[in-house]
């Protein structure tokens, strides 16, 4: 005779036979997937990098910007705040950014100065839209690579005569206005890490090298009319870093155990070369004065070394030449320049961050 289960053990058995699959499909849904929290460690990693690359602010103070025919000023500087809009559920970031410069000039007797003027201050306010292509990534989380379009206006917010009689700029009072958009590429990798640190971290942290380098195009339109000819229209940007982070964690000595906290990046050196050149084909304004190489070109060398107490303010020191200078009216001057200071940035850290930086 064949044994029989009871009932109830027959009940039991059809019961779990019909959840299973249930449980089972239920538990795969909650399993992650990993493609998208690749996606997401990206779009999070573009965000970073499109901060921690971005142009420096700077301030320097009373006669430390030398080289330019109104220096030293009172004080120079180069503000450029980032308002970003990025993370890990976006797939590019932006930033908009009311960039400002001003330079506050000794008073110039001739000129019936009495206040210690600032002098015809630039304006850019701007927008850039950073983005990034998974699949040349995948696969290659030391090596990153992401392109950004941006859009800028620069004006003085002067509305006096842009020319002297003479035929030069106006650079009292008068009118500048032009706009411009750039698409550039960024390509960057993280290098020489440190084999064996002087202790050990939980979460894997170690310091490195990372290395940058920007290429663009920028192209101005409805440019003032009275830039055009002398002012260049069309502009190649490069840019390469060299970025030191170091890994630190805290130690409290507190007797009778002392307290260690988790590894955490911080940076320590930046140095940073530009190099922009004017690509229009011809400028023939003030007898084609502009149109010779050295006063295409201009170039800087930038050193940071960020503030051990600060994670966003740096020392800074750069140097370089300007065949045209940058701040609206004056770029008519040219000059070598050195100048010292403070930078303010979004220099590695990951005490800002959700997780570690790779």
């Amino acid at each position: 005779m064949t044994p029989t289960l009871p009932k109830r053990q027959l009940l039991l058995l059809a019961l779990c036979a019909l959840t299973l699959p249930a449980l089972a499909q239920k538990a795969e849904s909650i399993a992650p997937d990993n493609s998208i929290l690749d996606q997401r460690a990206q779009n999070e990693e573009l965000l970073f990098r499109s901060l921690n690359y971005a142009a420096l602010s700077y301030g320097s103070p009373p006669y430390a910007d030398w080289g330019a025919p109104k220096a030293p000023y009172i004080l120079s500087a180069d503000i450029i705040p980032q308002f970003a809009i990025g993370g890990k559920r976006l797939p590019f970031a932006l930033h908009f950014t009311p960039r400002f410069k001003a330079r506050i000039f000794r008073d110039d007797e001739l000129a019936g100065d009495s206040s210690l003027p600032v002098r015809t201050p630039s304006y850019m306010p701007g927008a850039t839209l950073y983005f990034k292509n998974n699949a040349l990534n995948a696969g290659q989380p030391l090596f990153y690579k992401f392109a950004s379009v941006s859009v800028f206006h620069h004006s003085n917010g002067q509305d006096g005569n842009s020319l002297n009689p003479d035929g030069r700029f106006n650079q009292y009072n008068g009118s500048f206005s032009t706009n411009f958009a750039e698409v550039a590429v960024y390509l960057s990798h993280k290098y020489n890490y440190v084999p064996e640190p002087a202790f050990t971290c939980d979460n894997n942290l170690r310091g490195h090298t990372d290395f940058f380098a920007r290429l663009g195009f920028e192209k101005h339109f409805a440019t003032d009319v009275n830039l055009i000819g002398r002012y260049g229209q069309n502009r190649l940007n490069a840019q390469v870093g060299w970025i030191r982070n170091g890994a630190y964690r805290y130690w409290l000595n507190t007797r009778p155990n002392p307290t260690i906290s988790e590894c955490y990046l911080l940076e320590r050196h930046r140095f940073v070369a530009s190099v922009s050149v004017v690509a229009d084909t011809r400028l023939p304004d003030l007898n084609g004065r502009m149109n010779k190489l050295h006063r295409r070109v201009n170039a800087e060398l930038m050193y940071a070394r960020r503030l051990p107490v600060s994670a966003n303010v740096a020392f800074q020191a750069s140097g370089g030449y300007y065949g045209t200078d940058p701040y609206n009216a004056y770029f008519e001057d040219a000059y070598f320049y050195a100048r010292l200071g403070l930078a303010f940035g979004f220099f590695t850290s990951t005490t800002y961050r959700d997780t570690p930086t790779r």
